[in-house]
């Protein structure tokens, strides 16, 4: 009998044509770890009934579907991801030998734009269990790159509802694929590349609401942006000198660009960005000073100006 280990289970997913009509998933990704799943409220009755102290009737609620969704950053396979993130996409080719591809995501409109993703889960029989979400979206997003490991895409999946009739699709790894390191990055502010870096988060808050449950339906309707995005990170750095604290304290604007260079492949994310302190202080007598630049971006004449990755890889389409 096969084991119900973690390694059998798998990832995919596809744009949907309709929000919330799930389609079958046909694009794979290695992942480390997921928790998508289904919660359905239960409406317990608070009805008085003459000497009884247990409740006694109930109903089923609504049906709420989300979690995260962690994975090395990869090379390829994530256009559609990234678009599903940002929410506008332009692709045009490269011109280069063999042809490649730009994808420019940039921040914009996500109503009408949703995904359907299928997750792969052994039971103890061995047999792979498909778990199949359509009506996804992705309501925030994470992208780290620490010293001496892969770089994660780190996502937090909403959606609008499950089923374990969809048979479980066969899982298709594009030829090669693989994923950017902490050694493949780099970061400049303000112009001027920061050699020092430990550590750089970048998160994208999408603010939906996964809440729109309305009479006559258990499931939540689309999940509509309510409120403004938010981009942020945190740079931790060697405390080289005053730089950079300098930025903070003089309550200026200025460039960060975070950048994966693998080859051909590259991801590069240009931001505006403030920083919001503080102050670096001493930890110990053995310990090399750092310094924590939180930041967060800022749009100076469009939302483009706040944040804009451009994705160069093999992908002729972010569909």
């Amino acid at each position: 009998m096969a084991a119900p280990a973690g390694f059998q289970g798998q990832f995919g997913y596809k744009s949907e044509v309709t929000w919330g009509t799930g389609v079958t998933v046909d694009t794979f990704l290695p992942i480390l770890s997921e928790k998508l799943k289904q919660d359905i409220d239960r409406l317990d009755s608070m009805g008085i009934r003459a000497g009884r102290r247990v409740t006694s009737a109930w109903k089923a609620g609504s049906k709420k579907i989300k979690g995260p969704v962690k994975l090395e950053l990869p090379q390829n396979s994530i256009a559609a991801l990234l678009k599903h993130c940002f929410g506008t996409v332009v692709t045009t080719t490269t011109g280069a030998t063999p042809t490649g591809y730009q994808h420019t995501l940039t921040p914009g409109d996500l109503t009408a734009k949703s995904f359907t993703a299928q997750v792969g889960r052994p039971d103890t029989s061995g047999t792979v269990n498909a778990f199949t979400f359509a009506g996804c979206k992705i309501n925030s997003w994470e992208i780290e790159a620490n010293q001496g490991d892969i770089a994660t895409l780190n996502l937090d999946v909403i959606g609008a509802s499950e089923t374990t009739a969809t048979g479980l699709a066969v899982a298709s790894y594009p030829t090669g694929i693989t994923f950017f390191t902490f050694v493949e990055a780099s970061l400049t502010v303000g112009g001027s590349a920061v050699n020092t870096v430990r550590k750089v988060t970048l998160k994208g808050d999408n603010n939906l609401a996964d809440d729109r449950f309305r009479l006559g339906s258990a499931t939540v309707k689309e999940q509509l942006e309510s409120g403004m995005r938010e981009y942020s990170g945190s740079i931790s750095a060697d405390f080289e000198s005053l730089t950079q604290y300098a930025r903070f304290t003089a309550a200026s604007e200025f460039a960060v660009v975070l950048a994966f260079v693998a080859g051909a492949d590259t991801l590069t994310i240009t931001m505006n960005c403030r920083f919001d302190g503080d102050s670096p202080s001493v930890g110990g007598a053995d310990e090399l000073l750092e310094q924590q630049l939180p930041f967060k971006c800022i749009h100076s004449t469009s939302d483009a100006s706040a944040i804009t990755a451009v994705l160069v890889n093999t992908q002729s389409s972010a569909a």
